[in-house]
């Protein structure tokens, strides 16, 4: 079905597509809020049918798009594993890298990372130094004049002196 020929109807549906309320749907689409009126309007059959086929043409490009990747990775794998002895052979790297950012760009393959936090006592000395040394700038920017912080964050930052090396 084409768009409606009420532009504001059009508006509302594509409104209720993308997941608006029906009183937000019906104020972007131009008319004055009432909600009364919006929910007649959801309820008329014409906008009914035009919001089911809006949403049956979303699902069909999501589905059309993720099967057309699978069948250009399966058309470059049957091209690379039969090429013939002595001719043109396709890379199956350069395949897989393409398809593989095509389907990035569709949003296909995420990359996941886990990202883990250690404890104070499993950190060496120069990552806690490092940590002393941010949470000091952090508090350098909230001191006052009298500097006090600032005698603290020298004496946290310089590694104390041991026997030993009192020693020496």
């Amino acid at each position: 079905m084409p768009d409606l020929r009420n532009v504001r109807h059009e508006l509302f549906c594509r409104g209720l597509v993308a997941g608006k309320t029906a009183d937000q749907a019906y104020q972007d689409a131009g008319y004055k809020a009432s909600r009364a009126s919006a929910t007649r309007l959801s309820a008329n059959a014409s906008i009914r049918q035009r919001v089911s086929e809006l949403h049956q043409a979303v699902a069909q490009a999501a589905t059309i798009d993720r099967a057309w990747v699978l069948a250009q990775m399966q058309a470059l794998f049957e091209k690379t594993t039969a090429a013939p002895a002595g001719g043109p052979t396709w890379s199956p790297a350069t395949a897989k890298g393409l398809l593989e950012l095509m389907g990035r760009d569709m949003g296909m393959f995420i990359e996941r990372k886990i990202i883990g936090i250690k404890r104070l006592d499993q950190m060496g000395d120069d990552e806690l130094r490092q940590i002393a040394g941010q949470v000091i700038e952090e508090l350098d920017a909230q001191v006052t004049v009298d500097g006090e912080v600032r005698q603290v964050a020298a004496e946290l930052l310089e590694p104390p002196e041991t026997e030993a090396s009192q020693v020496i």
